[in-house]
């Protein structure tokens, strides 16, 4: 149980640090401002729905893993993408697709975690682990202007 709570602890950490992150680092994509962040937020609105309809399919830990590996995808493809011309676009949609899968991880931690732990801990570890996502989130604007500096 031990193990299980430190992992639940840093995977809410990060990702935390991801979905806040992601959003705060539309300024840094050097497109149309105003339009990034509706387009984030459109595309954080269907997650919760599709996560909802695909967790009896799927079940919980494979959709949760699945959409932490869509978002760290696309993530990482537009961290190599250049920021010239039509890249600049396709920078732009890997930010969002990276956006729409971190929501949905985001939305399933919580529920994910709920099972990991007994009923007799239940409480102290879902308390645990959601202070460390807000201690990330809390974190994520340092992180992306130490991004932009670097």
């Amino acid at each position: 149980t031990r193990i299980r709570l430190i992992l639940m602890v840093a995977i809410n950490f990060f990702c935390a640090i991801v979905y806040f992150g992601l959003s705060l680092n539309v300024v840094n994509l050097d497109t149309n401002l105003y339009m990034n962040v509706a387009l984030n937020a459109v595309a954080e609105m269907p997650t919760y729905g599709i996560t909802a309809v695909l967790l009896d399919k799927f079940g919980r830990k494979p959709l949760t893993i699945g959409t932490m590996w869509f978002s760290g995808l696309f993530c990482l493809l537009g961290s190599l993408m250049g920021n010239v011309g039509v890249w600049m676009l396709v920078r732009m949609v890997c930010g969002i697709l990276g956006i729409f899968g971190m929501a949905g991880t985001y939305n399933l931690l919580f529920i994910y975690t709920a099972e990991l732990f007994p009923m007799v801990v239940r409480n102290a570890a879902l308390g645990c682990t959601m202070q460390a996502g807000q201690i990330g989130a809390i974190l994520s604007p340092v992180v992306v202007v130490l991004g932009r500096l670097l």
